[in-house]
C-alpha cells in the first residue's frame, strides 16, 4: 500500500501534539534548544535574539532550566552578554542559562542579573588548540571556494572587530586572514560555502575526507560548515546529558528542539521528547523521536508556540 507524504505528515503532526501534552503532563524540568533555525531567525526581526531570550526568561520564571545547545560560540556570547542584563533590569528578575557552543564542545552555566554575568561555571570544555584551527584553515584553503555565500561572509565580517575579549587574539588574527570566509574561535572553526546546497554537499564531503578522523564537520541548511574536534559521542547529546546529570533530571522531564534532525541536531533529538520543525526529514517509524511539529506560519514561530505551551500553567 502506498502511503502519501501528506498523510504521513498529518500523522506526524498529530503525534507531536500528543507528545507535547504528554511531556507537559510529566512535568517539564529542562528545555534544551538549538538556536539558529529553531528559536532564532536572523532574517525576521520578530524572532530575534530578544525573542529567543524571552523564552529562557519565561522558563526560568517557571522553575524550568533552559539550555541553548548551538553551533554558535562567541557570536552568540556577544549578543546575549549585551542583551540579557538589560532584560533582567526591564523584567525585574535574574536569569540562569545553560549554554553549549560549537555543537556541544563546551558547556557553561551562566547566571545573569541587571549588572551582567554574576557567575559562570564551566561544566566541561573540549576547545580547539590554535594548531588544530590552523589545520582546518589549511584544509579549507585547499577547497578553493570561489563563490562563498555573500550573506554568510557578511555575517562573519560583522563580528571580526567586535569580539575582542570573547575570542583568543590568535584565533581572531587567523579569522581576519580570510575576511569573513572563515571564522575561527576556541570551540570551532566555521567556513563559508556556496549558496547552492548541492555544491555545499560536495565540498563538505571533500572537507571531511581532507580532515580525517580527528575532526567533525557539521552541516545544516545554512551555507557554512562548523568544524570541531572529534569526540567519542555526539556533542549536543553529551551537553544535554550533562545538564540532566547536573540537575538530577530524567529524560521524561526534558524537551529538546532542533531544526536539523539529520544534521548537527541529530544527537540532541534522540531523547524521548524531542521535536523538530523540519518537515522534510525521513523516518522509518513515526513513533520514534524526533516528532515533527505542525507548521502554522513561520517554522521558528512554531517552536516558540510549543515552548510557550510547555511553560504555561
Amino acid at each position: 500500500m502506498v502511503e502519501f507524504p501528506e498523510v504521513r505528515l498529518k500523522a506526524e503532526h498529530e503525534l507531536a501534539g500528543k507528545k507535547l501534552s504528554e511531556l507537559k503532563g510529566n512535568g517539564v524540568s529542562l528545555l534544551a534548544c538549538d538556536y539558529d533555525g529553531t528559536i532564532f531567525d536572523r532574517t525576521n526581526p520578530n524572532l530575534g535574539h530578544k525573542d529567543s531570550m524571552d523564552l529562557a526568561f519565561l522558563a526560568d520564571e517557571k522553575g524550568i532550566a533552559f539550555a541553548v545547545i548551538s553551533a554558535r560560540g562567541a557570536t552568540l556570547d556577544y549578543e546575549i552578554t549585551r542583551l540579557v542584563p538589560e532584560m533582567c533590569r526591564t523584567k525585574g528578575q535574574k536569569m540562569t542559562l545553560y549554554k553549549s557552543s560549537g555543537n556541544g564542545m563546551d558547556l557553561r552555566k551562566i547566571d545573569f542579573d541587571r549588572s551582567g554575568i554574576t557567575n559562570e561555571e564551566v561544566l566541561y570544555d573540549n576547545s580547539m588548540s590554535l594548531e588544530e584551527a590552523m589545520e582546518v584553515a589549511e584544509a579549507y584553503n585547499k577547497l578553493r571556494v570561489s563563490n562563498p555565500d555573500p550573506n554568510a561572509v557578511k555575517f562573519f565580517r560583522k563580528y571580526l572587530d567586535s569580539l575582542q575579549g570573547f575570542i583568543s587574539q590568535d584565533f581572531l588574527d587567523l579569522a581576519r586572514l580570510f575576511d569573513g570566509k572563515l571564522f575561527a574561535e576556541n570551540v570551532k572553526v566555521s567556513v563559508v560555502l556556496p549558496t547552492d546546497p548541492k555544491e555545499r554537499l560536495v565540498l563538505v564531503l571533500k572537507l571531511r575526507s581532507e580532515l580525517g578522523n580527528n575532526f567533525s564537520v557539521g552541516q545544516t541548511d545554512l551555507p557554512f560548515a562548523d568544524i570541531t574536534k572529534k569526540m567519542s559521542t555526539d556533542g549536543k547529546q553529551l551537553a544535554a546529558e550533562k545538564i540532566m546529570e547536573t540537575l538530577g533530571i530524567e529524560p521524561k522531564n526534558m524537551g529538546c528542539f532542533g531544526d536539523s534532525p539529520e544534521g548537527n541536531d541529530k544527537g540532541l533529538l534522540t531523547f524521548p521528547y524531542s521535536f523538530t520543525n523540519n518537515q522534510g526529514m525521513s523516518k522509518m517509524d513515526i513513533n520514534h523521536p524526533p516528532f515533527v511539529l505542525p507548521i502554522s506560519g513561520d517554522k521558528i514561530e512554531t517552536v516558540h508556540r510549543a515552548l510557550k505551551f510547555l511553560t504555561s500553567e
